[in-house]
Formats: C-alpha cells, structure tokens, sequence
C-alpha cells in the first residue's frame, strides 16, 4: 500500500488552495481502491476487502422512476421536493416518535455530504468513539470544528460506554456537541444493544446486517516483526503485495498504528444472486447449503480468507501452512 508521501512546496495554483483542504489526503478507502484497480489493470489478483460498496442491484422502482423524470430539468428547492420532505417527515413521526413537520427536513445526496452540512451548520465539537469512520474527523477539520475521540476497547465490542461520554460531557456540560454511532460500527461490525442506547438515552433503528470485521494481529506481533511488520501499514502493504488481498489498517480510523488492527470488509459478493438465494433457503441450511452458498455468492471472499490465512501461517515459523475450509471462515 502506497504511504501518502509530504505535501510538496506550495507552487502555483495550488499556493492559493485552503491550507485545511491542502493538506488532506485521499480517503483511505478510495486511495485503497484506486491502487487496487492500478494492480489489477497491471494483470495482478486482487481481493478486494477495503471498500464498503454495496454489492446490491439499485431496486427497479428506483430505476424506473429515475428513467420516468429524466427529462426533468427544472431547478429544484434547495431543501427538496415538498412532497418528499412531507413523507420522510411522516415516517419520522412514526418510526422515532418525534412531531417533524416538512419544515425539519433537508434532503441531500448522501449521508456524509449531510453530516458535513450539519457539522458547517451547528456550531459544536464532534465527538468519535474510536475507532471510527475515516470521513468525519476530515470533515471536522475541513469545518473548523474540535474533534475529540472517546475511547473503547476490544474487549468490550468497541462499545461507547455511557460512564466515558459523560466524564467528557462533565467537564463543560452546556457546551453543544456532536456525537456521531455507527450501529452496525464502521469499521468494527458490532452493534449496540438496545439497554446500552438507552442507557446513553439515544433512541436508533435496529440494525438488520453489518458486514464489517476489525480483527487484531497484535498476538502475531513477533512473528510479523521478522517479516519488517511493526505498523498495522506495513501489515498491510506486505498483505497486499504477497497475496493480493486489500484491507484498510487501523490507524485510518483512528486507533494506534502498532495496535495491529485492521479493517475487512466483506461486500465482495453477488448481491442479486444472493437475494435470490436466501429467500429459497431454510431458516437453519445444512452445511453443504452454506459451503454452497458461499461458491455460488462470494468466491472471492473464500479465496482471500484462504490467502490471509495461509499468510498468517508462513508468519509463524513453527506453524504449518493453513488450509482452512470455506465453513470454517466466519464472514
């Protein structure tokens, strides 16, 4: 993996450039795809696990509506259509039991352009439990806002625990603040339970899926170490070149570079096949189902648990080559 080198000397157009925008790199994640699909075009193999795409086909009402207004050209309200905003303030009411009206809505074109809005807009500090998602802190940054991590630990999911919120919220309780969850977390894949939210009294949707996995690689550390493996970078880049498997490091999202921790995420699959597939399966599929499944739908998962495992295994001197079977991975 390609390490951002330091910013050049300032000359021309780019002298002129905001200093906070400047310095920024490309998200790790995009950086991360962009390299991949160079070493692809290169004729390499590559697994891709550090993107968190979406491998589900667009829903063809969407299409079909998208096709019906394409001759539509007029400007639009900078909030968007009323009759959207009535209806998602309708289902606010509903689903989170709060009186919203169409007045309380804003429509935009993504969830982090959005939340990039709110932090320019309202004038407070964000607060991250960490690790977190890589695009807030940037944005914070980008917004002339503090940012403040809140730590957790594996141990403990990587859950934010309300006794740590407020021993920071103590300290200056009327000062505005915000406080962004993940549930499922980007980028560890737990999800909060619905006594711990209240606890912190933050009321969210129950999550229906996460496909994110934050392992630990620190009880290799030896065994990394003589392979000239010391950062969650450096493992992997050495991942990336010796087996073509893809993943994010820690450190990009926050947590400390010897920790060893990094991000997998698991969208490589088949989205329209696996939606086909699951409506015709049983609630408790035997094990031929699975290994079947996992053919037919996510090849390419099988194949870059393999690899990485495999990998892990020449990390350890004493050990012999692992070979896993497919339902033996968890995913």
């Amino acid at each position: 993996m390609e390490t951002p080198s330091a910013p050049l000397q300032s000359k021309g157009p780019r002298k002129v450039i905001n200093c906070k925008i400047r310095m920024l790199c490309t998200a790790a994640g995009s950086a991360l795809d962009e390299l991949s699909n160079k070493m692809i075009q290169e004729g390499k193999a590559i697994y891709k696990l550090g993107l968190g795409q979406s491998p589900f086909p667009i829903p063809q009402c969407i299409v079909d509506e998208l096709r019906a207004n394409s001759h539509q050209r007029d400007y639009l309200p900078v909030a968007g259509l009323p009759e959207l905003c009535e209806d998602i303030a309708a289902w606010g009411a509903e689903r989170l039991h709060i009186n919203y009206s169409l007045d309380d809505v804003l429509v935009g074109p993504g969830t982090k352009e959005l939340l990039f809005v709110l932090q320019t807009v309202y004038y407070g500090d964000l607060l991250l439990p960490n690790p977190s998602c890589t695009s807030y802190a940037p944005q914070a940054n980008i917004a002339g806002r503090n940012m403040m991590w809140l730590p957790t630990h594996a141990e403990d999911h990587f859950v934010l625990r309300p006794e740590v919120l407020e021993a920071h919220c103590v300290k200056d309780p009327d000062a505005p603040r915000i406080l962004i969850l993940n549930s499922p977390s980007n980028p560890t894949g737990c999800a909060y339970q619905a006594d711990e939210l209240q606890k912190m009294d933050i009321e969210v949707q129950v999550p229906q899926g996460g496909f994110y996995l934050f392992p630990c690689f620190r009880r290799h550390r030896k065994a990394l170490a003589l392979r000239g493996v010391a950062t969650d970078e450096q493992l992997c880049a050495h991942l990336l070149q010796d087996t073509g498997v893809a993943i994010l490091p820690g450190s990009c999202f926050g947590r400390a570079p010897e920790e060893l921790f990094a991000r997998l995420a698991f969208v490589d699959f088949k989205g329209e096949i696996a939606l086909y597939l699951i409506e015709s399966m049983e609630d408790d599929p035997a094990l031929e189902a699975i290994e079947g499944f996992i053919q037919s739908v996510c090849p390419n998962l099988d194949v870059a648990m393999r690899k990485l495992s495999a990998w892990m295994a020449l990390a350890r001197p004493s050990a012999a080559p692992a070979t896993p079977s497919a339902s033996s991975i968890a995913y």
